[in-house]
């Protein structure tokens, strides 16, 4: 999950989140590892939510490994680091 940055007013906040959103959906087309993919964004905008959800799937370590350093999603991550002020993690095994 990712929260953008403060200073951002409600119009770049839906504007960039809408901008990570079409790069983050394009991946699935483009990393064969990934086996589901989702993303979302924020309807409520309270104090304490986040503004971009990202929910993936792999078969298994190895393919998230390669999902990691693959070049496209590299490309994602650094639009990401670009806007985000906070991000919160969750890696778990089925």
């Amino acid at each position: 999950m990712f929260k953008l940055k403060q200073e951002y007013s409600s119009e770049e906040k839906a504007k960039y989140a809408a901008e990570i959103k079409e790069k983050l959906v394009m991946l699935p087309a483009k990393i064969p590892v990934i086996k589901k993919y989702e993303v979302g964004l924020d309807v409520l905008q309270t104090d304490r939510s986040y503004d971009i959800v990202l929910i993936a799937e792999f078969e298994d370590i190895k393919a998230l490994d390669k999902y990691t350093v693959h070049p496209d999603h590299q490309e994602a991550v650094v639009l990401i680091r670009k806007h985000r002020n906070e991000i919160a993690v969750l890696d778990y095994k089925f």
